[in-house]
């Protein structure tokens, strides 16, 4: 640190002889590197070095440095002329050159949009346009239902009518023996076609079917996959054991057999029968929306309970998308297929009763 003190003093002294006339306006003085000089460039230079960053950081607060100048405003831009010929697209700033325009827009802020909130008149007219939206999707959307009902019965129909022939049937032609049960064996045979003889037909079952508004209100509140449960359910339960149309002999693998045209068929892996009920019977709740409609006439109204209640159930009542439609038809399924399956206990200690 001395040899360059000794050096800038002679720098400066040097200086001096050259100029010995010359007043010397300001010298500039770093104590805590011994350096000194005429120059503030020369002074400010120096500040910048690693050397004085060294020496200085522990003495900062007793030496604050003696040329920091305050800040100074920013200049204000020049106004646009036919030189001005470069904008600036975020801020609009003026600029002289394709240069200057290029350094500007590496530092330039981008100013946010403002954005105007609509007027009173057109949020008003924006509500009115909303809400005849909604009431013509209504009219459009009780159409629909009833045509796709009609033609979605009638297809239904002729699919099971023609499967019935295809599917391999346990008919009454079958080879039974009745009076063969022995032990603890379970015939379904007899227990299919002489215990539950007179259980209704499924298409019978679905006719008989009554959904009520009050089963539309429960599955906007519970879902798709527990309201058209309960719908079934509740209609099931009207019936005893050896009417009901279906019958489950393995959960875990989940056979299961309907009556159909007065057979007994095992259902396919792909329960189309099943699925099918399930199917109609979301369609029936569906169409009690009009009922609904009619006994709240507010739902069109905007931020209203009724309104809220009306989305809830349109969007629980369809069960959801294409993919969501068919993995909640199947847990509707898995629900019946529960509900319906053989106590196999009970009916071969009945039949070995009989028996003896």
């Amino acid at each position: 640190m001395g040899n360059f003190g000794e050096k800038n003093m002679f720098r400066y002294f040097i200086m001096f002889q050259k100029n010995p006339a010359a007043e010397i306006q300001n010298v500039y003085k770093c104590d805590a590197c011994n350096f000194i000089t005429g120059n503030k460039k020369d002074y400010i230079r120096h500040e910048r070095t690693k050397k004085h960053g060294r020496n200085v950081s522990p003495l900062v607060s007793f030496y604050p440095s003696p040329i920091t100048p305050p800040p100074e405003p920013a200049p204000e831009p020049a106004p646009c002329d036919d030189k001005c010929k470069f904008v600036c697209k975020d801020c609009n700033k003026n600029c002289i050159s394709r240069v200057t325009l290029w350094r500007h827009r590496k530092k330039c802020q981008p100013t946010a949009p403002v954005t105007e909130e609509p007027p009173v008149e057109n949020t008003h007219i924006m509500k009115e346009m909303i809400i005849e939206v909604i009431r013509q999707n209504n009219q459009q959307n009780a159409a629909f239902i009833e045509n796709f009902t009609e033609n979605f019965t009638e297809k239904f129909m002729e699919k099971f009518s023609e499967m019935s022939k295809q599917q391999t049937v346990v008919t009454n032609n079958m080879t039974m023996n009745n009076n063969n049960t022995v032990n603890n064996q379970f015939n379904l045979n007899f227990f299919l076609n002489e215990k539950c003889k007179d259980a209704v037909n499924l298409v019978d079952f679905i006719n008989s079917l009554q959904v009520q508004v009050s089963d539309l209100v429960n599955t906007g509140k519970v879902g798709f996959v527990e309201g058209i449960t309960t719908i079934l359910l509740d209609k099931l339960r009207d019936l005893d054991v050896y009417t009901r149309p279906m019958h489950c002999t393995d959960i875990k693998r989940e056979i299961i057999y309907v009556k159909n045209q007065n057979v007994w068929e095992k259902e396919n892996d792909e329960k189309t029968h099943m699925k099918s009920l399930v199917n109609i019977i979301a369609r029936k709740n569906l169409e009690q929306i009009s009922k609904w409609a009619e006994q709240n006439p507010d739902f069109m109204t905007l931020d209203s309970s009724a309104y809220n209640e009306y989305i809830q159930i349109g969007m629980n009542s369809t069960g959801g998308t294409v993919e969501q439609q068919e993995k909640n038809i199947d847990k509707v399924v898995t629900n019946i297929l529960k509900a319906v399956v053989i106590d196999k206990q009970t009916e071969r200690m009945i039949a070995s009763n009989s028996a003896s």
